[in-house]
């Protein structure tokens, strides 16, 4: 289970390009023919995204369902999944509500099964999860709250 900070990046030698930079970003010879008819519609640009992993958990199925309920439509095929702020924000509340008061857990944060998924306790290493994805959550959150709007938060899940 991963968690990406997502920065979006115009191609023009590596870095963030002002319009002047993207307009000049050209597409490959191949693709030529779609560059024109992009540009009869928008201003041609590459964009690029480099994922950098700022969450990592094993057998946590409690927060892979939050994550599957809340950011997936209830579809869980392993896809990436957009995380917004507002979902960042939930996620900690509940954590730390959780955390606060442990026999709210089932009802806030509940386990799941499923293939490779652990434990279904509420024991010591489900709250462990909570307090890992508790501190992860208040990093992110603290990081995307400054007016980085170039970044985006992917959640995805291999099993």
């Amino acid at each position: 289970m991963y968690l990406y900070l997502r920065k979006n990046e115009y191609h023009c030698g590596g870095k963030w390009c002002s319009e002047e930079e993207r307009k000049e970003a050209k597409y490959p010879k191949e693709l030529a023919e779609f560059e024109k008819e992009i540009e009869e519609v928008n201003f041609p640009s590459k964009c690029v995204y480099n994922d950098y992993q700022v969450g990592y958990w094993r057998k946590a199925n409690a927060i892979h369902n939050w994550f599957v309920e809340n950011c997936a439509d209830g579809v869980d095929d392993c896809r990436e999944v957009y995380v917004s702020r507002e979902q960042v924000k939930e996620l900690l509340d509940l954590c730390n509500k959780v955390l606060a008061d442990h026999s709210l857990a089932e009802s806030e944060l509940p386990t799941t099964k499923g293939f490779f998924f652990g434990s279904q306790e509420y024991d010591e290493w489900y709250f462990e999860d909570i307090e890992y994805t508790k501190h992860i959550m208040e990093k992110v959150l603290s990081f995307l709250c400054e007016e980085r709007y170039d970044y985006s938060l992917i959640y995805c899940a291999s099993w």
